[in-house]
């Protein structure tokens, strides 16, 4: 069996695996879509190590709320997620101080909606990455932070329905 091509979205870390791929294998992609991500280079001071899976829980429930700009912090959600520190410490020791595919996206011939809430740290990040990609439109959800399709699901989906609909 083999794959034909498809639209792949990826958020977050998730977004900085998908624009790779999309680098890697433009040809398999329809649309690309990405949430709340960016090419790089990733803006960070030192990371802690976490020593585990529990530490790690435990820093994303500090800085959970953070990620939300409305009232409700869908705790469930956070609590319903699983934690590797071996995952993480990988992650941002090793390779996300090294990303940065600027460069190599200037050529990237495939439709890619990008979308970010309002109040995301990740805002000005994506606006650039709407301005390399030659195919880039770029969906800014009001009243979110992080989670747009948490915050805002009917925007979150009417803008990806839109883009995969042309």
């Amino acid at each position: 069996m083999q794959l034909g091509p498809f639209a792949l979205l990826g958020r977050s870390y998730g977004g900085f695996i998908a624009l790779e791929f999309a680098v890697r294998y433009p040809t398999l992609l329809t649309h690309l879509v990405l949430v709340a991500s960016f090419a790089g280079p990733v803006p960070m001071g030192p990371m802690p190590t976490v020593r585990s899976d529990d530490e790690l829980r435990a820093m994303y429930r500090a800085r959970w709320p953070q990620f939300f700009a409305g009232a409700n912090k869908h705790d469930a959600v956070l609590e319903g997620l699983d934690f590797s520190a071996e995952a993480f410490n990988l992650a941002f020791q090793r390779e996300l101080p090294a990303y940065d595919r600027r460069e190599r996206i200037a050529g990237l011939d495939v439709p890619a909606l990008l979308v970010v809430g309002d109040a995301d740290h990740y805002v000005p990040h994506m606006r650039c990455l709407s301005e390399r990609l030659s195919q880039a439109t770029l969906e800014v959800i009001p009243r979110c932070g992080h989670f747009p399709f948490l915050e805002s699901p009917d925007a979150f989906r009417a803008a990806v329905d839109r883009f995969l609909a042309v």
